[in-house]
């Protein structure tokens, strides 16, 4: 027991020294000339984040694990850990993208990396797993804007430029009375990081009065330019 003792404090005053180095530099960085208040609080954050993973896993049996993997391959499909993004090419290749993973889409410009993440947030959502769609380019008007023409097949050329016809504003309208039902989130930050998205929830986007869906409870879509990182988590029971 005193071994147990021992090692239990020890492993406090490492974590207490740890907490003490991220004062001491959050001290320097706050008053360094060219200090902003935005880099600071995302670095906070994943220092935060950082501590907070420190601790160190027990060893675990293989026969425990092997339980466990046997029980996850038994579920419905539906309800494994991971989501698959609804795009056969990829699925096949990738498998289900797993909670605690960041899978980046990068390419250049144009070529469709927001069109992608967008279509996988829509499959997620569609599959009753809320999304939080946080973008750093697009305003969430622009967002749901391409969502719709996907959903309608109306070109977005067409919309920009006001040469849609009564066919298409009908389709649209269609396409909103479906997107409606999903349970789908849009923020448009001025700036924010993975960190931040996947920290405590008063850093993250505040939802609407009346949503009692809790960010622990989104499968998450982050958007970031030049590129898109998709960042999955478990469903809360």
């Amino acid at each position: 027991s005193n071994v147990r003792f021992y090692a239990h404090r020890i492993r406090q005053l490492s974590e207490l020294r740890g907490m003490l180095d991220t004062a001491y530099e959050l001290q320097q960085r706050v008053h360094a000339d060219d200090a902003d208040p935005e880099v600071i609080a995302s670095w906070l954050d994943a220092r935060r984040e950082q501590l907070a993973h420190k601790s160190i896993s027990p060893a675990r049996l293989a026969k425990a694990v092997a339980m466990e993997v046997l029980e996850e391959l038994d579920k419905p499909a539906d309800t494994r850990r991971g989501v698959l993004t609804g795009i056969p090419a990829i699925d096949n290749v990738l498998g289900a993208l797993l909670p605690g993973e960041v899978t980046l889409i990068a390419a250049r410009p144009g070529v469709g990396k927001t069109s992608l993440a967008t279509q996988i947030a829509v499959h997620t959502a569609e599959h009753k797993r809320p999304v939080l769609y946080a973008s750093l380019e697009m305003t969430d008007r622009e967002l749901v804007q391409r969502m719709l023409c996907a959903a309608a097949g109306v070109n977005g050329i067409r919309i920009r430029t006001r040469r849609f016809d009564s066919a298409d504003r009908l389709r649209l309208v269609e396409a909103a009375g479906q997107i409606a039902t999903l349970p789908l989130w849009l923020w448009s930050p001025p700036s924010t990081t993975l960190s931040r998205l996947r920290g405590p929830p008063q850093r993250g986007p505040k939802i609407q009065q009346g949503e009692s869906t809790p960010l622990n409870r989104f499968s998450k879509v982050v958007f970031a330019a030049p590129f898109v990182a998709l960042s999955f988590t478990p469903l809360a029971a």
